[in-house]
């Protein structure tokens, strides 16, 4: 063996090659960048479903109201000829 080199079995198990971890490394960014759309979309509709709950919960509190204004419920208030029993601010 001539001196400054390694046995040949060390250098065939010394681990992985710069290629080898290069390609991975590539591979590993050509999916997180086909999963980063992925979770935008799952985080808006995560949004809209948020959305719909409060329009429902705020169109049941208004229909209460007005049901309450009809059944003479809600007295304290001047509420106009027209309005329908909605609530003044709307």
């Amino acid at each position: 063996m001539s001196a400054g080199h390694a046995p040949r079995s060390l250098l065939s198990s010394s681990g992985y090659t710069f290629v080898e971890l290069l390609v991975v490394a590539t591979i590993v960014m050509i999916l997180a960048s086909a999963i980063m759309p992925l979770a935008k979309v799952t985080s808006t509709r995560t949004r809209e479903a948020e959305l719909r709950r409060s329009l429902r919960e705020i169109r049941t509190a208004i229909d209460k109201y007005k049901d309450a204004a009809d059944l003479g419920q809600i007295g304290s208030l001047d509420i106009k000829v027209g309005s329908e029993n909605y609530p003044p601010d709307l």
